[in-house]
Parts: C-alpha cells; sequence; structure tokens
C-alpha cells in the first residue's frame, strides 16, 4: 500500500492497486479473502477500483457464479460485493 501511495494520484495510482492485487492473487490463489483487507486499506478513491480488480482475479478462477458466490463470501457489504462483480477494465 505505502508503494501505491507514493504513485501519481489518479490512473497510475490506480493501476498499482489493481497490479498489487493480481500479484496477491499469485501469492494466494483461490484464496481472495485473504487480501481483501487490502483493499480495504486504499483510500477511498481507489477502494473501487481494487475490488474490480479482485473481481476479475476471482473471475479467472471461477465459473460466473463462483465469482458471484466467492464475491459474495469476501464481503457482507453491498458495495464491495457489487463492485467484485463488476465486469470492467479501467
Amino acid at each position: 500500500k505505502k508503494i501505491c501511495d507514493m504513485a501519481p494520484p489518479g490512473k497510475m495510482r490506480s493501476q498499482c492497486i489493481r497490479g498489487t492485487v493480481t500479484v496477491l492473487a499469485y501469492r494466494w490463489a483461490g484464496e481472495a479473502q485473504n487480501y481483501v483487507g487490502y483493499c480495504r486499506e486504499v483510500a477511498n478513491d481507489y477502494r473501487r477500483a481494487c475490488f474490480v480488480e479482485l473481481g476479475a482475479v476471482i473471475g479467472s478462477w471461477f465459473e460466473r457464479k463462483g465469482k458471484e458466490d466467492k464475491c459474495a463470501a469476501i464481503s457482507q457489504k453491498v458495495e464491495e460485493r457489487t463492485w467484485c462483480n463488476t465486469d470492467e477494465t479501467e
């Protein structure tokens, strides 16, 4: 998180955060709950991008229904689950 906080605000910082999620995904493949805390620690302006990337990673592990179930399992917060289930790229 500290390294991404040093990136210029905006797209560069967002890309750093999303890249970090991807790196964490390789470290804890299939265990998204291990790094959902990271997304909660990033600044509010970048939290959505983090959860969208988290959803993209989860989507690479599971079929659509599995992704929805996993996104629901990692967060009780509707906003975080919605972002996780979003199919978009930045």
